[in-house]
Order: C-alpha cells, then structure tokens, then sequence
C-alpha cells in the first residue's frame, strides 16, 4: 500500500485506479492509476470533465432511492444530468455497453470486517468494482458486476441466451452458501452493483452486503464543486443545520464554516502548533494567497440567523462585505472550505477552480490542495486549464512537499473520433518528461516568435 495512505497513525481510504469503455468520447480509457493528487488536463472537448462524470453517476446511482435502476443519469437536483444511456454511449451505438472499473482502499474499519466475514487470509487491502450496463427493451440493464480482491473475484452476469443471471466465484468455495443458489433463477441485482436480497439471504456471511456497503461508504465520500459558483451574497442565513458539504455551486460554504465553528471543528496547522478553528485556518490561507488581510463571519445580530461575512482587504483599509471585494475571493472560498471541512479519507473533485482567479492565485491553489492533502489525507481529483497551478505542483515536487508518486498528472486529447488518455511522466525533480505538443499553448514557442518578430521589425527600421 502506499505510503499516503497513512494520516496521524491510520489508513485513509482511497481511489486508486479507474478504467472506462464506451462512455461519451472514450471508446478505452485502458486502466489508469489515480494518486492524492490526479490532475487532468487538455484541450476543449477532449474528455476531461466526462472522467469527473462517470464518478459522479455512479455517486448518484448509488445515492439513489431506486434500487431497481442500473444507473442514474439524474436531473437538475443530482451532480450530473446526462439524459439517457443512448446519450452517453461512445458513438451513441447501443450495440456496445458501458463499462467502467474503479479500484480503491477501502477504510480500515471496512477492511477489519470484510477479512473477519471471509477469513483471515484473504487479501482485502485494496478491492475493484467492474461494472458493464447495456441497452434492453425494458431499459438499461446491468450486465454483470464483480468485485475482485487479492486472488479472489465474486460477480453477478446476464446471460441474454438464458435470460437469466448467474453467480460467479473464484475460488468457486470463496462464500458458502445455506442452500443452492440458481434455482428458481435469481432476481435482477439492485442497481449496477448490488445482489439480489434472496441470494444475500442465502449466505452463510454478510460478505455480499459487506462489499456492497463498502462500494456504497467510497461513493458517500465522494465530494464534488462545480466551475460554476454563486454570486457572493450581502447576507447569509444559517438556521443551524449541518451541511455534508458546500454544495454543488459553493453555495453553502459558508453554513459549512458557522456548523464548524458550532461543533468546534479544528485544523492543525502542524507539529507543535496550535491547533485553529477552520474559520481561522480558512482565512490563514486567504491572507496567504494575498487577497485578504482579515476573514470574518458575524451574525448580523444575536439571534436573527442571518451572517454577513466582513472582509479587510488590507490592514490600512476599511471593513467590507465579501460582495464588495474582488470576485477571486468569493471563488476561491468554497474550494478552500471544502478541502478543509469534509472528513478525512474523502475524495474531492474540482472543475476547473482556477475560474476568475489571476494566475498567481491559480498557482497558490496548488499549494492549498498540497497542505489538504498532506494535513488531511483527502484525495483531490482535479479538471484545470491552468498552467500556473500545474507549474507549481511541479515546483513543489522539485521541492519536496510532496512526492512525484503522490501525483498523477494526465494529459486529454482527441483523435481520430476518439479522446485519447496519456500519464505526464513526471520526475522526482520536479520535470515532466513526456511534456506533449501543444500542451499549455507552447509557451516557449511564443517567445520564440516573440523574439524573431522583435528582430526582424528592427532590422528593418536599420
């Protein structure tokens, strides 16, 4: 297991690797490893976000409330609305199924269960999901799914000549069963991961719900801020609640910082120092990223539920309103809340932060989901367009803040009708040496026309 996955003594649960076939324009990712910090990069249009949506349908799949649905493809209330299957297949050709597989370490309350429900020597330390959903007349219909674990794999598959599911084992002994299973033929599985109850039922173990359980915790963890975030408001309304996290627009970052402040949720800054408040250690990393001099929510009156966030952008300068400050302020808030405040072993997934902030900014973001990171074991899976945050993530690996194998750093592109997924070799140095062509807009051969404009506009005034 690697080494990261250790904060304060304990093991943090993470994703690891995903790989997904004929899902928009991905006809095959082929399998590719996730890091603390994944980051993906690319030009328009070239699949970036699309990886982001698959996590996050199987998020809202598993959240759903449904269980006969294989997958979820939301609405105007769920992370992503993706319309139908037809819509989301490679090619719309529903003659190929949608295929996914997401590998991760599980929690080690989770892993201590799993070994202690199917024995002791079994190798739980890192477990894969495998799905596949194709079209049917009724609907879209899972398939098969199977999770495999060390040397061990236990699947559910549709047999479309049969029109029947099966179950697969291997070993073919690896969960016992009170009577046989297969007859009466067995029920649909609950959604795109889950078996049937009556097998479960059947089951000398809870080994099946355990996995699924598992599967269900990972999604639960997963926490998502889209490119788009709310207008800073004059005044907030706070009447207490508890908020999971900021919202898919930031618009509860600021509940988030009053339910910390109410359940004295606290950072800490580092070895033998003091321990502070996230309000305090929010608005630290603002005064470092020099867009603030003082951060501060105030109710506007005791017990009128309504707060106002006053800003000193400058100690020389008057006391304002987060709405009367710079915009990169209010865009900025959420991403920093939310690294800080959701629970340690989440993962986070951002698009596109760097939005309306200016590119020293950009770069400081780097830093920010650096100290998350490594402060708090989250896993932060990153959409950009910035070269400044990438630039400086480089710097910092050079630097040793953070390993060059805590990074996974990717490069999106299309071909041929197809998008394209290739690893940035990075170096423990800090370089990148598979830097691709166009990648950031060849900056160098921007200087380098630059300077042979410069020259040949001054040879002729000669």
């Amino acid at each position: 297991m690697d080494a990261f996955s250790y904060v304060a003594g304990r093991e943090i649960q993470m994703i690891t690797g995903l790989r997904i076939k004929n899902f928009k324009g991905w006809k095959d990712t082929k399998p590719f490893r996730l890091a603390p910090i994944t980051g993906l990069f690319g030009t328009n249009s070239s699949g970036k976000t699309s990886l982001l949506q698959l996590l996050l349908l199987l998020k809202q799949t598993s959240e759903s409330a449904d269980r006969r649905i294989a997958l979820d493809f939301g609405d105007d209330k769920t992370p992503v609305a993706l319309g139908t299957l037809l819509d989301v297949l490679y090619r719309h050709d529903d003659t190929n199924a949608l295929e996914w597989a997401v590998e991760w370490i599980p929690r080690a309350d989770e892993r201590a269960t799993l070994a202690d429900d199917i024995g002791n020597s079994v190798d739980v330390s890192k477990l894969e999901l495998a799905g596949a959903v194709s079209s049917a007349k009724s609907g879209p219909r899972t398939d098969s799914f199977s999770y495999s674990f060390g040397k061990n794999r236990i699947g559910y598959r549709y047999d479309p000549g049969r029109r029947r599911y099966s179950l697969e084992m291997e070993p073919a002994d690896l969960v016992q069963f009170g009577r046989p299973v297969g007859r009466p033929p067995l029920s649909e599985p609950t959604k795109c991961y889950g078996f049937p109850d009556e097998l479960k039922s059947y089951s000398k173990g809870e080994v099946l719900a355990d996995l699924e359980l598992t599967f269900e915790s990972l999604m639960s963890s997963l926490y998502y801020l889209g490119p788009l975030r709310d207008d800073p408001k004059r005044q907030y309304v706070w009447g207490g609640a508890q908020p999971r996290d900021v919202g898919m627009r930031g618009q509860l970052a600021v509940a988030a910082l009053l339910a910390a402040r109410a359940r004295s949720l606290m950072i800490s800054p580092g070895p033998r120092k003091k321990r502070q408040h996230l309000e305090k250690y929010v608005a630290t990393w603002l005064e470092r990223l020099s867009l603030i001099s003082r951060f501060e929510v105030r109710e506007v009156r005791a017990g009128s539920n309504l707060f106002q966030v006053h800003i000193l952008r400058d100690p020389e300068s008057a006391d304002v309103l987060l709405t009367d400050v710079g915009f990169g302020v209010s865009q900025i808030l959420p991403v920093i809340v939310l690294c800080f405040y959701v629970p340690e072993g989440s993962t986070v997934l951002l698009e596109q932060p760097e939005i309306h902030l200016h590119p020293a900014v950009q770069a400081g973001l780097a830093d920010v989901l650096i100290d998350a990171v490594n402060r708090r074991g989250i896993q932060v899976i990153i959409e950009s367009h910035s070269e400044h945050l990438v630039r400086r993530l480089l710097r910092r690996v050079a630097e040793d803040n953070i390993r060059s194998t805590d990074c996974a750093l990717y490069f999106c592109d299309s071909m041929e009708g197809h998008n394209v997924l290739t690893e940035l070799e990075l170096t423990e140095k800090g370089a990148i040496s598979n830097w691709p062509k166009g990648f950031f807009g060849e900056p160098l051969e921007e200087a380098v026309a630059t300077t042979r404009a410069v020259a040949a506009r001054f040879a002729t005034a000669d």
